[in-house]
């Protein structure tokens, strides 16, 4: 092997080294990742059932999703981490890529059980409420990770206002010190509210295809997660 070729070869590992050092330590998201985790686990229960054992779909309702008449099945504990079934993917990967954005936003704001505690009964009110205020059953986490939305943005907004600056000097072609106000994560915070309600809205509409329960779900994880970002004061 050649100088050179060993001098690039040994930048490389150096670049390699760099960027692994540079990862977010995982022990820091790890209530995001197990929660992630529990979704996956419960959606390959899911497909096993469905596709494997080629369970009827009346008991897949019955262990996967909730029921109005709120019986003690398995449904009214799993539906927080169920999806919609094979093969409608989009449902579940949907979740889980807002999840390990916003979860992952929000984890580093509360004590790792203060935060898997608050997605869980965000996510359970919220289904629970959606089947209640709508006499049809139903399943998904979109109402916790809604709630986790709604905290983010709120809470930032009022109690955290100072994360939305940095200096210029983060920036090389900015000459001087100036303190710049709504980066891109300041950007990402007030948008995130908004684009939710908007959301919303369309699915009220009709213009996004969904149920009643889930409309109604979706609107009550929202708004655990505005009033906890509004009460919690750090």
């Amino acid at each position: 092997m050649s100088s050179s070729t060993s001098e690039k070869f040994g930048r490389g590992i150096a670049r390699i080294r760099e960027v692994i050092n540079d990862l977010p330590d995982l022990d820091t998201y790890l209530g995001t990742l197990l929660l992630m985790v529990s979704i996956i686990a419960v959606y390959y229960t899911q497909l096993a059932a469905q596709l494997v054992y080629r369970v009827p779909s009346r008991q897949l309702e019955y262990w996967f999703t909730t029921n109005p008449v709120f019986r003690p099945t398995p449904g009214m504990i799993l539906a927080p981490f169920s999806h919609a079934f094979f093969p409608h993917l989009d449902h579940v990967l949907g979740n889980l890529a807002f999840l390990a954005i916003v979860g992952a936003a929000v984890e580093i704001k509360m004590d790792r059980r203060e935060y898997v505690a608050f997605y869980l009964v965000s996510a359970y009110v919220s289904t629970w409420l959606g089947t209640l205020l709508s006499g049809l059953g139903t399943f998904g986490a979109s109402g916790g990770i809604l709630a986790l939305a709604g905290f983010y943005s709120v809470h930032t907004l009022i109690h955290h206002q100072e994360e939305f600056e940095f200096r210029a000097d983060d920036v090389p072609w900015i000459p001087d010190k100036t303190v710049l106000w709504r980066t891109y994560r300041g950007w990402f915070v007030l948008l995130v509210l908004p684009a939710v309600i908007l959301y919303l809205a369309l699915q009220l509409l009709g213009i996004f295809p969904t149920g009643r329960t889930a409309v109604h779900g979706h609107a009550v994880g929202l708004a655990l997660g505005i009033a906890w970002g509004v009460l919690r004061e750090i």
